[in-house]
């Protein structure tokens, strides 16, 4: 499930355009900022939820560099 919500926001797309030095939380919170002036309120608010109820809670302490897509598949 996790795989899926993040693919569908396009998650790993814009992470491999970022510095792979943080917590996945940390590049989430980049990500959401990213979104906020790109997308509606409610787009946005969807794209939370999927990081908060699918993502975080497994990988919201995880450094970006000690995931690997085997991990998530």
């Amino acid at each position: 499930m996790a795989y899926a919500a993040a693919k569908r926001l396009g998650f790993f797309e814009w992470l491999m355009r970022k510095e792979l030095k943080m917590k996945l939380k940390e590049a989430a919170a980049l990500y959401i900022a990213d979104k906020r002036t790109k997308r509606r309120a409610n787009t946005v608010e969807g794209y939370m939820s999927a990081l908060r109820c699918h993502v975080l809670p497994r990988w919201g302490e995880v450094e970006l560099e000690d995931i690997d897509p085997s991990d998530i598949q």
